[in-house]
């Protein structure tokens, strides 16, 4: 117990283990007294297992994970909660955490992660923009439109493609080689959950980071959930870069983006493409048939006759209130789809009504 001693002078005072006489019990007071150790020892190292200001619960998650590597946990799961309830910055995750018998390391991370959703869709709401409140002292001092930030979706579209008929190849991710898709429409790079806790298992490079932008698959409304990002580097034979994965919670293959296999070399865009410099038949017809290739352009005694389901209780929907100054633009503009006999006056009632939602574009 010698060697112990330096340890124990650094994180405070505390029994050492006596030996005793009853050799029968002496393993399992050892193994009791050296869980206890390591739960003291890492609960006052408080620079290196406090939770970080602008750290995510998934990333003090996985920092604990790491330095529970050098401890002899009995149930590192259990020691990880245990270090959350006690070292997190939120005194209301805590006592939520704790109005729980028994809370599991899942249950704590579901629970953790709705709160920081919560508390950061929240923040974004109530924060008061200064721009638009204060209150200026200055002759003819206009108001200025508030700042934005970049909140453009991003698309991934092979994420739910046949793996069997999409050809993959090796890339070594923070050390880790690991098969991905070159998705040349993907504008991100994406990996799924099972693929993130392999990477973290093999000890990956990375540097953890948070994000706010969704994520849409191809032909999907619904956006993508997505646990985190991280930033490392990329190889490909002898040429690295660094760059941003993400991690979504739907299982689905790893995504390389159109930017990252552009900076790679493993994607290659032609730009060399025929074109007709004099379209002489196209300019023949244009000028043989002005009429067709001019105006707005419709069907002659042609009456198109919709469908409707008799069973269907008619609805009239109330009108919408038009803006002040797009008023003036829209009755020209129905002035003019008028005049084209693209739509009629109705002067009585009508069974079914859908009110206008008027959308300003940028030629307005």
């Amino acid at each position: 117990m010698t060697e112990a001693r330096p340890i124990l002078s650094d994180v405070g005072l505390i029994p050492f283990f006596d030996v005793g006489n009853d050799i029968n019990s002496l393993g399992q007071r050892w193994t009791r007294w050296l869980r206890s150790f390591n739960l003291y020892a890492t609960g006052t190292n408080s620079g290196q297992w406090n939770k970080k200001t602008q750290e995510t619960i998934e990333e003090f998650i996985t920092r604990l994970r790491q330095k529970a590597i050098y401890c002899n946990f009995g149930n590192v799961d259990e020691a990880i909660c245990d270090q959350v309830i006690d070292k997190c910055s939120s005194k209301r995750l805590r006592r939520k955490l704790l109005e729980r018998h028994n809370v599991t390391l899942q249950q704590l991370h579901e629970t953790a992660q709705a709160m920081e959703a919560e508390e950061k869709q929240a923040t974004l709401i109530e924060q008061p923009i200064e721009s638009v409140n204060k209150v200026s002292t200055y002759a003819n001092d206009t108001c200025s439109e508030p700042d934005y930030e970049n909140e453009d979706d991003d698309y991934a579209f092979t994420v739910y493609g046949n793996q069997g008929k999409v050809s993959k190849f090796t890339v070594n991710v923070g050390g880790i080689d690991i098969p991905v898709v070159i998705d040349s429409g993907a504008t991100v790079n994406i990996i799924d959950r099972t693929l993130w806790e392999h990477l973290k298992t093999n000890k990956i490079k990375c540097e953890s980071k948070t994000s706010s932008k969704n994520f849409y698959a191809y032909g999907s409304n619904k956006p993508l959930t997505i646990a985190g990002s991280f930033n490392t580097n990329i190889c490909v034979n002898d040429r690295c870069i660094s760059a941003d994965f993400f991690v979504i919670e739907e299982d689905g293959q790893a995504l390389l983006g159109y930017k990252t296999s552009i900076e790679l070399g493993v994607l290659t865009i032609e730009t060399n493409v025929n074109t007709v410099t004099d379209n002489v038949v196209k300019t023949n017809y244009t000028s043989k048939f002005p009429k067709v290739f001019s105006g707005v352009g419709k069907l002659v005694d042609f009456q198109l006759k919709i469908p409707i389901d008799k069973s269907i209780q008619p609805v009239i929907q109330p009108l919408r209130r038009i803006p002040y100054h797009l008023r003036g633009k829209l009755e020209e503009k129905l002035n003019e789809l008028v005049e084209h006999d693209i739509i009629e006056a109705v002067n009585g009632p009508s069974q079914w009504t859908s009110p206008i939602v008027v959308v300003p574009k940028k030629k307005w």
